[in-house]
């Protein structure tokens, strides 16, 4: 999964009760892409990854940069919340790449296996510059600062649930700390790693949050989980065969398998 934005107020109006007023969306543009996965950053560069290169959208939606390295091979995800220290991981190599605004390579590469991280599965950006690391081996998230020392560590996470954990996507956002198994649901925990609760949206892999909403695509829809009301709803969208999304303060992003389209939010 992917980065989220922060929408306005009008936005999240439109997006709390749906039945009391139509979502619109004007389409603005569309592109020829090749990717699986779409990433919006505060600034609305668009990055869409393929395989192992990245490609990166000015917002109007000229061609500004690429990244590939191919000696570490498939790009398993990657974090777009801070835009000038982009993170990559790289899971066959246990290793993550960090990249500035150019998609140049910022700083060193960090060598999981070095760090005791070797079976690490899961990576995303943390506060200050942080990074948060799942390591499948000890069923133990960790959070590194900025100088790589550790500042938490939760120990055998399998504790808060009743199954074994196996988690597929991992992200922080506004004060906590979201890790999605398939089969579980959302665990969720501060950024203290505390557990925090475990919400029981299976079967997701991937999915944005925004003002405590959960988004996913479900069924050709965009579906919302509400943290506070605990109300679930849906969002017709305007294409029924996108594979992956994005939302910034006024557009929507869609990705289908070969064209990228940006519609503006009415």
């Amino acid at each position: 999964m992917k980065v989220t934005h922060l929408l306005t107020a009008f936005v999240l109006c439109l997006f709390i009760k749906p039945a009391h007023g139509q979502v619109t969306f004007l389409l603005e543009r569309t592109q020829p892409v090749t990717g699986s996965r779409l990433y919006v950053d505060n600034l609305e560069n668009v990055f869409v990854l393929n395989d192992n290169e990245i490609f990166k959208y000015a917002p109007s939606g000229k061609l500004f940069n690429r990244f590939s390295n191919k000696s570490l091979g498939k790009i398993t995800l990657i974090d777009v919340y801070n835009p000038l220290k982009i993170l990559l991981f790289y899971r066959d190599f246990s290793r993550i790449v960090f990249l500035d605004n150019t998609l140049t390579e910022n700083g060193s590469q960090l060598m999981l296996e070095e760090m005791d991280l070797a079976l690490a599965t899961l990576a995303c950006t943390s506060y200050d510059n942080g990074v948060w690391i799942y390591d499948i081996n000890n069923f133990r998230l960790v959070r590194y600062k900025q100088d790589l020392t550790v500042s938490v560590e939760v120990q055998n996470i399998n504790q808060f649930v009743s199954a074994g954990i196996q988690p597929s996507f991992l992200m922080e956002r506004e004060g906590s700390v979201y890790m999605a198994d398939t089969t579980i649901g959302i665990i969720v925990f501060d950024i203290f790693g505390t557990y925090y609760k475990t919400i029981p949206i299976k079967n997701v892999t991937d999915f944005e949050v925004v003002e405590k909403k959960i988004f996913y695509l479900k069924a050709g829809k965009l579906h919302v989980y509400d943290q506070c009301s605990f109300e679930e709803y849906d969002i017709d969208l305007p294409v029924a065969d996108a594979i992956d999304f994005s939302i910034t303060e006024k557009k929507l992003y869609l990705l289908r398998p070969d064209t990228l389209g940006v519609y503006q939010i009415k």
